[in-house]
């Protein structure tokens, strides 16, 4: 953790503790909403900088707008189409984030988050921060900093919200406690404060929202169709699927407000629409833009299993990474039928099922390179109200709960709430939490790889884990090429994904498994995996031509397999190290085999090319065996750059690696 973080989070622990003690006292309530707002403030500013995924290129809009007045990146790119491949976006790597349509470059995600960004870029520009300053520039450290900044200043403001929702029904310290337990233990901190992600904008409007609801239900008169519609309006236009809201919003108040109210909101929206697909005909040449009609990869026979992959998956469960739900919800459906206003919590109930229905039938229902369950993240606005709703009918209605009930609640709630907040906590801070992903988090295994509780996301960096349980056999001088992905079976934790011909080790330590060939008559008696291994890893046959006649054959791979037990005393790799000078200008690599150590070596600031590492002689098993490679320096590169973030700690880049 830098200086910076550990000064913010000093700050956040002081705000807020400053809040709590003045909400115990009588008088008006903004101070400590003031010191609630900064205290979150520091906390969501505090977390380190993470890789920007789908976010990247918003705020890059946001300036084209600014300083264009165009949706057409092109404009502030001005990118010259390449002759050979007939692709404007060769220079950035062909960002997914991009799209070129009829000769123009448009940014393919939601224009929400951009639009309601203006006023933060505008500042920033005014200040002279500007993330294209030039052609063919794209200042990505500088994006990430405003990113990093209006994200912060969002969420905050999101958790202020939800703090107002409980203040409607709740003493001033249970409004306080209640939004900071929500905001602790969800994606607020752990994503959405990392960067401007279309739910950052949206989950904040959805905030909005059920403020109003709860706010005009309480003064029992409706409030204005104007701002309800541009709200509903905007939910929209930051991301689809927040149209599920929006539509059960808006048929809750057609049927609650009177007539004429009814027909200013119609009226609103309908402006709002009319608006929407005049600039999506003219911008995307259709009445909505490429990403609002990925609704045709709905398939309604996934939403049993994934329906249950959203609710308990190890490393994507709502009730996994926010357990405080279990509470809430058993306390909303004890007292179900005492929550008033009744209609208000139909509708949270209703809000909370369509999205659990509507993200169970997406074929992307994980997220991405995500943490936790990001897309859900809509609901946290609507978990408060039903919160607030179910603690004062406790109150109101409710006898007193003895003594013993109430130690043994007590103790319950402030477990979950701590499991929650540690689990978000990684999620915010861990770079191997970061690094997830990239092994486990894409890839046909990728619901098995999120449904495995030995290995679920908010624990990784934490404890060793298991090896790969059926790696396939591996041959004395046998090279296994490390880019292919026919090597993903011998590779436990630590690994990156496949970059070419190599793959960096991402951790301080990378499990390499395989199976030994335990004798040389179970060789002899099985040439045909031997063949079928050798055409599968790519293994490089050099030096195993026992015969000499210029080809290796099943009886040159037995003799090469005649001594038992298998004895190795060499470790081969291809690569090279990564170095940061004068910070980190060598790596140490320990070796362990089957637990024990093996040797050691030390890798400087070499070319590409073959490492040699002398090993004591170590007999293999004949089932599964381990190769450990620890890398005590290894360091993510955001410890020494501040603008840096990448959260890896690289040690080496491997294109091989090899057993004598």
């Amino acid at each position: 953790m830098t200086t910076e973080s550990a000064a913010l989070l000093v700050l956040a622990v002081l705000f807020l503790a400053l809040a709590f003690a003045v909400a115990g006292r009588s008088g008006p309530r903004w101070p400590e909403r003031t010191l609630f707002f900064a205290g979150m403030l520091c906390l969501f500013r505090a977390n380190p900088p993470q890789a920007l995924t789908d976010p990247n290129w918003t705020l890059v809009q946001t300036e084209n707008l600014l300083w264009r007045g165009s949706f057409d990146l092109n404009d502030t790119l001005q990118l010259a189409v390449n002759p050979e491949t007939g692709v404007r976006l060769e220079p950035f790597g062909r960002p997914r984030q991009l799209r070129e349509l009829h000769g123009r470059v448009l940014f393919g995600y939601p224009p929400g988050a951009s639009l309601l960004s203006i006023p933060f870029v505008a500042v920033a520009n005014v200040l002279g921060l500007r993330i294209c300053p030039a052609p063919r520039m794209h200042g990505y450290d500088i994006e990430l900093l405003l990113q990093r900044h209006i994200a912060a200043v969002v969420t905050a403001a999101t958790a202020l919200t939800l703090c107002l929702i409980a203040a409607t029904r709740l003493p001033r310290r249970w409004s306080l406690s209640l939004a900071l337990a929500l905001s602790l233990s969800s994606p607020l901190w752990s994503v959405l404060a990392t960067g401007v992600w279309s739910d950052t904008w949206g989950v904040l409007l959805m905030a909005l929202t059920v403020l109003a609801l709860i706010r005009w239900e309480t003064a029992g008169r409706p409030g204005s169709a104007a701002g309800m519609g541009a709200l509903l309006s905007g939910m929209f236009i930051a991301k689809p699927t927040y149209i599920v809201h929006a539509g059960l919003v808006m048929l809750y108040l057609l049927i609650v407000w009177p007539w004429r109210r009814r027909l200013l909101l119609c009226l609103w929206v309908g402006l709002w629409a009319a608006a929407f697909v005049a600039w999506s005909l003219q911008t995307w040449g259709h009445w909505l833009p490429e990403y609002y009609l990925m609704g045709s990869q709905f398939d309604w026979t996934r939403i049993p299993r994934q329906l249950v992959y959203l609710l308990v998956s190890p490393s994507r469960g709502l009730l996994v990474f926010m357990p405080i739900l279990i509470w809430i919800g058993a306390v909303a459906l004890r007292r179900r039928h005492d929550l008033r206003p009744t209609r208000l919590a139909q509708l949270a109930w209703l809000n909370i099922a369509a999205m659990l229905v509507i993200t169970a039938n997406w074929p992307h229902w994980e997220g991405g390179w995500t943490f936790g369950p990001r897309l859900l993240s809509s609901l946290v606005p609507w978990f408060a109200l039903l919160a607030t709703l179910a603690i004062e009918a406790r109150e109101r209605d409710g006898p007193p709960l003895a003594l013993h009930r109430i130690r043994r609640e007590t103790a319950l709630i402030w477990c979950a709430l701590a499991l929650g907040v540690f689990i978000h906590a990684r999620g915010a801070h861990s770079a191997a939490v970061s690094c997830w992903n990239q092994r486990l988090g894409m890839g046909p295994e990728a619901d098995q790889a999120l449904m495995d509780w030995r290995r679920p996301q908010w624990l990784a960096g934490l404890r060793g884990e298991p090896p790969p349980e059926d790696p396939p056999r591996l041959l004395a001088g046998q090279r296994v090429m490390l880019g292919d992905d026919s090597a993903r079976p011998h590779l436990g934790e630590g690994w990156g994904h496949s970059e070419g011909h190599y793959r960096w080790t991402l951790a301080r330590r990378c499990v390499f498994a395989f199976r030994s060939v335990a004798s040389s008559a179970e060789a002899a008696a099985s040439p045909e995996l031997i063949a079928d291994h050798l055409v599968g890893l790519r293994a490089d046959a050099s030096g195993l031509d026992v015969n000499g006649d210029g080809h290796v054959s099943s009886a040159d791979l037995v003799l090469a397999q005649n001594a038992e037990p298998i004895v190795v005393r060499e470790l081969v790799l291809c690569g090279a190290a990564w170095t940061q000078p004068g910070q980190v200008d060598s790596q140490r690599l320990l070796v362990r085999i089957n637990g024990e150590v093996a040797g050691a070596t030390e890798i400087g600031q070499t070319p590409w090319g073959e490492i040699l590492v002398p090993l004591l002689p170590c007999e293999l098993t004949p089932g599964v065996n381990s190769v450990v490679l620890e890398f005590p320096r290894a360091t993510p590169t955001r410890r020494f750059d501040r603008w840096s973030d990448d959260a890896r700690a690289l040690g080496l880049a491997l294109e091989w690696i090899a057993l004598r």
